[in-house]
């Protein structure tokens, strides 16, 4: 496995529970909104990561 892919793993790691924590543990808006939005991000910069990667593989193919 390399870098990339690991990195896209451990985003994917903190992003996902992140984000059902925020569903389930605070009642306050402002801070749930704000974990959710952090939560996405992280998972969105996941899918970038790997996106990427699979597109260095592609051209290394080449």
């Amino acid at each position: 496995m390399n870098s990339l892919n690991q990195k896209a793993l451990t985003l994917l790691g903190i992003g996902l529970p992140l984000c059902s924590l925020s569903l389930i543990l605070h009642t306050n808006l402002v801070l749930k909104l704000l974990m959710t939005f952090t939560s996405v991000g992280l998972i969105f910069w996941a899918l970038m990561i790997t996106l990427l990667d699979a597109r260095v593989n592609k051209e290394k193919s080449q």
